[in-house]
């Protein structure tokens, strides 16, 4: 997954001799076990970002049923695409202007990278494939950078629109 059109190079593990393949294969062999843990994943991984940050609760309808779906949903779309960047950085540059319009700042991408990664290090414990947290850190570390400047720059757009 190495970088088009966004410099990622600063999301590689610094002091570590991890290959990219490894942190790709870490991300999709963890995945499927993941997927066979279902809504749990969802569960704690909402019931953590609310807990910590409770400020993004009111972002959501109070029945998130459907949430969870899209979030399982758009991890498993990302996950069978890693070898495409070209898809990934568009819809990932969609979904930052998406949630701009939600009322999301930049920042908060760092908010839920922070539950999801904890979330799936819970969810697998000692079962977690080899570079698993390593994996899902760098990858998701590309998608936050990617989501956070189209958001910002829809924000700012939206904000030069409307003035």
């Amino acid at each position: 997954m190495a970088a088009a059109a966004t410099d990622v190079s600063s999301t590689l593990p610094s002091s570590s001799v991890i290959s990219e393949s490894d942190l790709i294969s870490g991300v999709t062999e963890s995945w499927s076990l993941l997927l066979q843990k279902g809504a749990d994943v969802s569960t704690a991984f909402y019931g953590l970002l609310f807990e910590r940050y409770p400020s993004v609760r009111s972002m959501f309808p109070d029945e998130i049923s459907d949430q969870k779906a899209k979030l399982a949903k758009t991890l498993d779309w990302l996950v069978k695409n890693l070898s495409n960047l070209d898809d990934v950085v568009a819809t990932v540059r969609a979904l930052g202007k998406r949630h701009a319009k939600y009322g999301v700042v930049p920042e908060q991408f760092d908010a839920v990278g922070e539950c999801l990664l904890e979330t799936v290090k819970n969810a697998l414990g000692e079962s977690a494939p080899r570079y698993t947290v390593e994996g899902w850190t760098y990858v998701y570390g590309i998608v936050s950078k990617i989501a956070k400047e189209s958001c910002a720059e829809e924000i700012q757009l939206s904000n030069t629109t409307s003035s």
